[in-house]
């Protein structure tokens, strides 16, 4: 598979979906649609050499879609904050929510998986989907339990975590190892007299990324010519630079992970990106599909989730995108293999699950054991 590895040469800027007042926030790490947009973005540009717009989104249709109308035979595959290298030990992801540590004492560094139990003492008269009986709890070796949040590396989490065995403290990093926040202030701009707007000051809050850190975007179907160069990322067209390389995952790494589903007939899917899904207990036709597609037979039993809302910026409409709610990466769903291999279920490693966008990277998951 390809990958864009992007390396930002000025402080980037990733608006959340607030209305914009006085102070503008940037998230961290961005939605999947920034990325989709560098991409389809910076092939449109290049199929746009003689100034017409409308015959540029025509001659590459296919290819990247037109507008938010259609998406062509672009496929975002994957989003990962990396280092310089292809070691995937360099590679990370945001941290799973089922993952815990001890809030204090001696065992703070320990991380534990939680998982689903079903204790028939607790009366589970809450607004659950219909089907879900077990609820995810956390060991009885933490006293003081709280979630480990931050990012895990790839190689940990394919290599310990997808098989059910606890990861390391080393093996995860915190934003801050990542980025630092720089808050900038400016003035609003009248563009008709080039001149500041009285009264309209305002602070940014910029993110300027560690010495060789940067992202790595897995695509397909798309013709990507270009091995190297200079584009934008983000708000106010910061600069960032790119290049083409190849991405490979070990194949005993996901034999393993099959190892562990055939054994126990559970497995859990895990987003790396945002989803839009309908409910938890259909989980959206999408992964309906994806399920009927690889002869998947599978029961919901569980989740550890978390929800946000999620906008962003249309620029082929030039207006805000609406907010629209979403699971977050990192949420967790745990099944019960009814049918089918799991040689086929491991296939559908950095499928997109999400009803909404999944071309465009929203819903990308991971499968693992439990």
């Amino acid at each position: 598979m390809k990958q864009i590895k992007i390396e930002p040469i000025d402080p980037l800027l990733f608006r959340d979906g607030k209305p914009f007042q006085h102070n503008a926030s940037s998230v961290f790490p961005p939605a999947p649609s920034v990325f989709a947009g560098f991409i389809r973005s910076k092939i449109l540009l290049d199929a746009c050499s003689d100034g017409d717009l409308e015959n540029a989104w025509e001659s590459v249709k296919t290819e990247i879609g037109y507008k938010n109308e259609d998406y062509g035979k672009f496929r975002l595959k994957g989003v990962f904050i990396s280092k310089s290298g292809n070691d995937i030990s360099n590679y990370y992801v945001p941290a799973p929510l089922d993952l815990y540590k001890e809030k204090r004492g001696k065992n703070e560094e320990t991380i534990m998986i939680i998982s689903p139990e079903n204790k028939p003492e607790f009366d589970f008269n809450a607004n659950l989907p219909q089907g879900i009986k077990e609820l995810p709890f956390s060991p009885k070796e933490l006293k003081f339990p709280e979630q480990k949040k931050g990012f895990i590396a790839l190689k940990a989490l394919f290599e310990k975590y997808l098989i059910g065995e606890k990861p390391s403290t080393k093996n995860m990093k915190s934003e801050e190892e990542f980025v630092v926040i720089e808050s900038r202030v400016g003035l609003a701009m009248d563009n008709v007299k080039n001149a500041a707007e009285k009264g309209k000051l305002y602070t940014a809050e910029f993110l300027r990324f560690k010495k060789d850190y940067g992202f790595s975007l897995l695509f397909d179907g798309i013709n990507w010519q270009q091995k190297e160069g200079v584009y934008f990322l983000g708000g106010e067209k910061r600069h960032v630079r790119f290049w083409l390389d190849d991405f490979n995952l070990d194949n005993h790494l996901i034999s393993a992970v099959s190892e562990k589903i055939k054994n126990r007939k559970k497995f859990k899917i895990v987003l790396l990106s945002p989803s839009y899904i309908g409910s938890l207990d259909i989980l959206g036709d999408r992964v309906k599909k994806l399920f009927l597609d690889h002869g998947i037979k599978a029961e919901l039993v569980s989740a550890a989730v978390k929800t946000e809302n999620i906008g962003g910026f249309d620029f082929a409409k030039f207006e805000p995108k609406p907010m629209k709610k979403a699971f977050s990466a990192g949420s967790v769903f745990y099944y019960e293999l009814k049918s089918g291999k799991a040689e086929d279920l491991v296939k559908l490693n950095f499928s997109a699950i999400s009803d909404e966008e999944w071309q465009m990277g929203m819903g990308i998951s991971v499968i693992g054991g439990w």
